[in-house]
């Protein structure tokens, strides 16, 4: 009877252990996986166990470090060895891929290194074409341009001006320099982090004003350098001016030269001069006296002629002699309306062609009324 109870249990310990190992079996036959790897060994390949029909999105981050000069940033993806996609690029965050999990899959990336193009002195620099990932890192081999203005404008009456450029603090590059427009630089090549530095310097405006005269020195000045300022008087009509010096400076030379470190005005002070229209009027009065003393002297040698051609004529005519003084008065009076005239009529016509103000063609026309 033993030997038939060992062979009876034995028999039934057989069939209770069949079905636990076949489970065992079909677990580990469900089982997928999901492969990654990176083209170049850019980083280290892993793989990711899952149960069958579970939704699963891969999460590969954009840029992983290099060294401490450069970075990789995903370019492109491949699945189960098929073509490689590309991969809408930046900088920072995590690319995702939902993967099916009806099966084992295989997803392979392709990583490119890339270097930081740092830019110094300017504040309105362009990458020529732009970075990959819209900062300022560039693909490993590319090759860049970098454009940036000739003049930065900092404030009222100073700004910077482009003077030259340099490469990973090598020499300097001079520029000619332009008031306006864009300075771009020949290609640099992309095989490793580059520092540019751009050089400007700092200007300041000098201002020139004067209401007269013809002046010089107006513009822009590097820091530090030494403008020559002047003004030269012309020769105005009906009314002169003279210079008298600089507002609010005791240098009453009408050329002055000054150091150029902050922006600066200069306004030129004059003196109204009358000595113009008073010699027009002086010889206004002499060409009239000329021609009054002429028009006498003919009219006596008419007279006369006529006298000794007719003298029982004029015997019986009564002449009363002119006083000398009646006719100067007379005269005297109608040459001085003759110049005021003519000096409102050459005001109207400075101040018609732009030479005279309105206010300033009032004023000059208020003092010669007055001094009538």
């Amino acid at each position: 009877m033993k030997p038939i109870l060992f062979l009876l249990f034995l028999s039934v310990s057989v069939i209770l252990l069949l079905p636990i190992h076949s489970y065992g079996q079909t677990t580990s036959k469900n089982e997928i996986a999901i492969k990654v790897s990176f083209a170049n060994d850019t980083d280290q390949p892993y793989t990711i166990s899952l149960n069958p029909q579970e939704t699963y999105t891969l999460s590969q981050s954009y840029s992983w470090v290099r060294d401490q000069n450069s970075r990789f940033n995903l370019q492109s993806y491949s699945m189960d060895n098929g073509p490689y996609q590309p991969i809408d690029r930046v900088s920072r965050g995590n690319f995702t891929l939902d993967v099916p999990t009806d099966t084992s899959h295989s997803i392979a990336f392709i990583a490119v290194p890339q270097y930081p193009i740092e830019v110094n002195g300017t504040s309105g620099a362009i990458f020529n074409p732009t970075s990959p990932t819209s900062d300022n890192w560039f693909d490993e081999g590319s090759d860049i341009k970098i454009s940036t203005p000739y003049t930065m404008e900092l404030g009222q009456h100073y700004r910077e001006q482009l003077e030259g450029w340099s490469v990973d603090d090598g020499s300097s590059s001079q520029i000619t320099t332009q008031d306006n427009g864009t300075f771009t630089t020949t290609p640099i090549h992309v095989s490793g982090p580059h520092s540019i530095d751009f050089i400007y310097n700092p200007q300041y405006y000098v201002n020139v004003i004067s209401e007269f005269g013809h002046i010089e020195g107006t513009g822009w000045y590097d820091s530090g350098t030494t403008a020559t300022i002047s003004v030269k008087p012309t020769q105005d009509f009906p009314v002169g001016h003279t210079f008298e010096g600089w507002q609010g400076i005791e240098n009453s030379s009408n050329s002055i030269d000054i150091v150029v470190n902050s922006p600066r005005v200069f306004t030129a002070v004059w003196k109204t001069d009358y000595s113009p229209i008073i010699v027009t009027g002086a010889i206004i009065v002499g060409s009239t006296v000329g021609i009054i003393i002429f028009r006498k002297r003919r009219r006596g040698v008419s007279v006369q002629s006529k006298t000794e051609s007719n003298e029982k004529v004029l015997e019986r005519v009564e002449i009363k002699p002119i006083k000398t003084d009646q006719v100067d008065d007379v005269y005297t009076k109608e040459l001085s309306a003759y110049i005021f005239q003519k000096s409102i009529e050459k005001l109207d016509t400075f101040q018609s062609s732009g030479i005279l103000s309105l206010q300033r063609h009032a004023k000059l026309k208020e003092e010669i009324t007055q001094d009538k």
